[in-house]
């Protein structure tokens, strides 16, 4: 199903989200140069945003443009400013499963998963953060798309929303999500 914001960058999408239902909440897994947080930041002076991202290496993390070491250095430099210049950003440097650990289930408004995009870490991030985001709140991510490297995105998102019958929105901006 695809939705009004067809021809937006994702942080126009979250911004509207965040909106249209009055969230003060909010964690993006998956932060790489802090682009989208620091959009939402400047924009919304009211949100609490968690950024989660361990900026390593490791096996199952190849290929992507972020996964490399010299630019999860230059990704890091930039996250920590964001961290020391902004009182309602917090920067979890951690792995989404560790960072999941410690937040309650419903505590915040809106998750969007845009880290690793292998279908079992895909599928895990929703597992883990989905049960954080309260009723009424939204579970949404980046990169839904059918072909390429990140086909396991769709695949897990599709699997999740039939499974748990939740109503699939998404542009083709690839921005999926759904509300709780």
């Amino acid at each position: 199903m695809q939705t009004k914001h067809d021809d937006r960058y994702r942080w126009h999408v979250l911004e509207d989200l965040i909106r249209d239902n009055g969230y003060k909440t909010f964690v993006e897994v998956g932060v790489a140069t802090g682009r989208t947080s620091r959009y939402l930041i400047g924009k919304i002076k009211d949100i609490f945003i968690w950024g989660v991202d361990p900026f390593k290496t490791y096996s199952e993390y190849a290929g992507d443009k972020n996964s490399k070491s010299q630019r999860q250095g230059v990704n890091r430099k930039k996250v920590r400013k964001m961290n020391r210049d902004h009182p309602n950003f917090i920067w979890l440097e951690e792995f989404s499963e560790e960072a999941a650990k410690g937040f309650r289930d419903e505590m915040v408004d809106i998750v969007f998963i845009d880290a690793n995009h292998d279908y079992k870490y895909v599928k895990q991030d929703i597992e883990l953060w989905a049960p954080k985001v309260r009723s009424g709140g939204c579970v949404a991510g980046h990169d839904y798309v059918s072909k390429g490297m990140h086909r396991g995105v769709k695949k897990a998102i599709d699997e999740y929303t039939k499974k748990n019958k939740h109503t699939l929105r998404h542009d083709k901006n690839s921005v999926w999500y759904f509300f709780k």
